[in-house]
């Protein structure tokens, strides 16, 4: 959060607080939710946490019109999802062999997003390569890969590569990747998980932490807030 309030700083610097907009239409609606999250307004909540992030961390507004690409530009942006991180702490030994990677993946599958959930949950810099709707993701994609990339040598003796995460076959796993070339190594990690469907689910099924990042947002705006715990997937 210190590190947040001082990229806000002086008062005319530009935020990088963004809040990402879709349409209910959108089929990648339910992946948005996940890797951006969303304030619903029908919870009746006490707090307008939508508000609360638009002015107390002076976030602009990006929408992703339906059938368009993932813009760029939200690529190292502060959203809903990444605000929960605020004041999070790694304790333990979290050292890794890469700084971060990609999750290859379907956007309908519920296994899949509960995967790219945990993994970023767990502190990874990872991003979602939809291969059921490529042409939205690739160059977003990329462009975060391009970023890894150019980020210097962890260890100056140990090769830094860049994380693969997927419950693809790995002759899959790799064709896939053919899409995605890096500098850095990719090395594959395999995720277990049973396939299946979305169908009718809430598509706030995966952003409960949402409430609490609204909380941060409405204490930067010196609005009183109540306290909300964390929601994750199981």
């Amino acid at each position: 959060m210190r590190c947040l309030m001082s990229a806000l700083r002086p008062m005319d610097r530009k935020s990088p607080c963004r809040l990402v907009t879709w349409q209910d239409s959108d089929p990648l609606r339910h992946l948005f939710s996940v890797g951006f999250g969303k304030y619903p307004n029908n919870l009746n909540l006490s707090n307008d946490f939508r508000e609360d992030f638009l002015k107390g961390l002076r976030a602009s507004e990006v929408a992703i019109d339906a059938g368009k690409e993932i813009p760029e530009e939200l690529i190292g942006c502060v959203t809903p999802v990444t605000l929960t991180a605020a004041e999070l702490t790694p304790y333990g030994n979290l050292t890794r062999m890469w700084p971060g990677g990609v999750y290859l993946g379907d956007s309908t599958d519920v296994a899949d997003l509960t995967s790219f959930w945990n993994v970023r949950a767990a502190g990874n810099a990872v991003e979602f390569a939809c291969l059921s709707y490529p042409a939205r993701c690739e160059r977003f994609v990329k462009s975060h890969l391009r970023e890894l990339d150019e980020q210097p040598q962890y260890h100056p003796n140990i090769q830094d590569h860049i994380g693969v995460f997927t419950r693809l076959p790995q002759d899959r796993a790799t064709a896939a990747l053919k899409a995605f070339p890096t500098v850095k190594t990719p090395l594959l990690v395999a995720l277990p998980g049973t396939a299946g469907p979305i169908g009718g689910m809430s598509p706030y099924r995966f952003v409960g932490t949402t409430r609490a990042c609204g909380a941060t947002a409405a204490r930067l705006s010196r609005r009183p807030v109540s306290k909300f715990g964390f929601s994750h997937p199981t």
